[in-house]
């Protein structure tokens, strides 16, 4: 049994992912670089070269790759379609990391790292503002089902932490 990160790009997964793992002595796992690993190639090149549908499908396979007892972070959209959310919950414990979306925007819209994201290194804040608003309409519908939303930033990490440490692996 794993547990698994999910929630929006920009959300904190990573960091979150770190805290997490040291605090619960798991090892992590994060989807995006054992992709660019299992590839040699970043994620943008993934996209231009075989499109998102290539990157989700590749994206997949590594999902089913992570050996057990991980804290296995995840992709923004990885946790957006039933045979992935379906996996994950036979396999462990999804925890969804969720931020406002006016939170995200300000976050991504200075993100230095802006250009390393496929999905928005074009948009202008406008459209970016648009996009946060509408794929996490579109995707809660996955989100809100997770085991346990952790409301990041304004819950402490440490209430996720002991949660957490409940759990059977």
């Amino acid at each position: 049994m794993n547990i698994y990160l999910t929630g929006f790009m920009g959300c904190g997964k990573s960091s979150i992912g770190k805290e997490l793992s040291s605090a619960l002595n798991m090892a992590v796992s994060d989807t995006d670089a054992l992709v660019q690993e299992s590839t040699g190639m970043s994620i943008p090149e993934i996209f231009n070269q075989k499109g998102e549908a290539g990157f989700r499908k590749i994206e997949s396979e590594i999902l089913r790759s992570i050996p057990d007892k991980r804290l296995v972070v995840t992709g923004g959209g990885l946790a957006c379609s039933e045979d992935n959310w379906n996996y994950m919950k036979q396999n462990g414990y999804i925890v969804y990391i969720k931020v406002a979306a006016p939170v995200l925007f300000e976050r991504l819209r200075t993100d230095e790292n802006r250009q390393k994201r496929p999905l928005i290194c074009k948009l202008n804040d406008k459209e970016l503002n648009d996009y946060i608003r509408q794929m996490l309409e579109q995707r809660e519908y996955f989100y809100r089902r997770a085991d346990y939303v952790f409301q990041s930033p304004e819950q402490n990490l440490n209430i996720l932490i002991e949660k957490l440490k409940t759990i059977r692996l």
